[in-house]
């Protein structure tokens, strides 16, 4: 067996989630829950205008997508599953079409938004990059199901080494 087949029972990607991290993905939940209720009764209070929003959240979460998909990547490279690929891909995608919500933004860097935007350009934008996440996670949940690819030689390992059955 190849180095990366005797890692992959230790990547995190391969170890199924305990009691422990679903007791703490449930209270993380359950906090989130809680605040959106505590902030509820403020729903209606107009807060002042802050232009700088928009740009500053387009940018922390332009950067969060750029930290996964690096981090699914170097997953990747250790595990070579093509699901992983593909939740990575999704990452990328959505960071690149980040950037163009921020761009067709009315107000961020023109009255309008560039590239002749109109006022809903940058709804649909943002629309398609929310649906971009669930369809990645779909794609990984289906396709993590599949046989892992044929196991290739490491580089610079011979041939005919490889080929012997001694």
């Amino acid at each position: 067996m190849n180095e990366a087949n005797d890692q992959s029972g230790v990547v995190l990607a391969n170890l199924p989630a305990g009691r422990t991290e679903r007791r703490i993905a449930f209270v993380i939940a359950l906090a989130l829950l809680g605040m959106r209720a505590m902030l509820l009764p403020f729903g209606a209070i107009r807060i002042p205008q802050f232009d700088a929003w928009v740009p500053v959240t387009n940018t922390f979460v332009f950067i969060a997508d750029l930290i996964t998909w690096f981090l699914l990547v170097s997953q990747f490279h250790i595990v070579r599953s093509r699901a992983l690929l593909v939740l990575a891909s999704g990452y990328l995608l959505t960071a690149v079409i980040n950037i163009l919500h921020l761009l067709t933004f009315p107000g961020v860097l023109t009255p309008t938004g560039l590239f002749g935007a109109s006022v809903s350009t940058s709804a649909w934008i943002g629309i398609l990059m929310l649906q971009v996440y669930p369809l990645s996670v779909f794609f990984y949940a289906v396709m993590k199901r599949e046989s892992p690819p044929p196991c290739r030689r490491a580089p610079g390992e011979p041939l005919l080494q490889r080929a012997s059955p001694l």
